[in-house]
């Protein structure tokens, strides 16, 4: 070590750093064997809450799109902000998600957890989110709260059901896995944060990158919203495709 090195001040963490990258993944594994070894009937309380706070995600995105006049990049940037409430409501609620819950890969891949496990998180997990999803999805259009505008709400979120039951197969997929991919990237940045609002921003960042690519329990919740029955969308500028 040189003089010059020796006279330097010692580097100490703080407390507000992010924890690096060997502890995050030491987290995930741990929190992983817990998810995996969770009871039943929680398992599916909590996945079922997940899926409601991701319909309530996507409620506030419809509202939000609707009338929306800002052009199609800040238009997406607004949506995007609005839809990650879902998200931050899972998280910080402690909620079961199907798409976070796969990074319960990493305890399996260092067999802490038995593929069995996994594969029964999973299930119970992704059933449940969609029960939840679906189930508030009617309640919103019970309540008669889509008729407000008057009947533009409705109008978006049909037009929203409509454009998600479009889309080809291929392109269906890989969005839904990049959307995936986003999901597992956010929940990863949440391990690094010590506090509430360092997770909320880390979050919203992904929600906007994710605008354009298939939630495997927000489309459920937007298909919903076309019934048969449902009353014809107006014509309307927005683009949601």
């Amino acid at each position: 070590m040189t003089r010059r090195e020796q006279s330097l001040p010692a580097v100490t963490a703080s407390p507000q750093d992010a924890y690096p990258p060997a502890q995050i993944a030491r987290l995930v594994g741990d929190v992983g064997v817990r998810k995996a070894t969770m009871p039943t009937i929680q398992i599916i309380m909590l996945g079922v809450l997940a899926g409601a706070f991701i319909a309530f995600g996507a409620m506030f995105f419809t509202l939000v799109m609707t009338g929306n006049s800002l052009g199609f990049g800040p238009g997406r940037l607004l949506g995007g902000l609005a839809f990650s409430l879902g998200l931050i409501l899972v998280v910080v609620g402690g909620a079961e998600l199907f798409t976070g819950n796969n990074l319960i890969v990493m305890a399996w891949a260092e067999r802490k957890v038995t593929t069995p496990q996994l594969l029964r998180n999973w299930s119970l997990v992704y059933l449940a989110n969609l029960a939840g999803a679906v189930g508030t999805a009617l309640m919103v259009h019970w309540s008669g709260t889509l008729a407000l505008g008057p009947g533009d709400i409705a109008a978006t979120a049909i037009r929203f059901a409509e454009a998600k039951t479009t889309i080809p197969f291929g392109e269906a997929f890989f969005r839904g896995v990049l959307c995936n991919v986003l999901v597992c990237l956010a929940v990863w940045l949440c391990f690094a944060a010590h506090d509430v609002a360092s997770k909320i921003l880390a979050i919203r960042f992904r929600s906007v990158l994710s605008w354009r690519l298939v939630s495997s329990i927000r489309s459920p919740t937007c298909t919903s919203f076309r019934s048969p029955g449902s009353p014809e969308p107006r014509a309307s500028p927005l683009r949601v495709s």
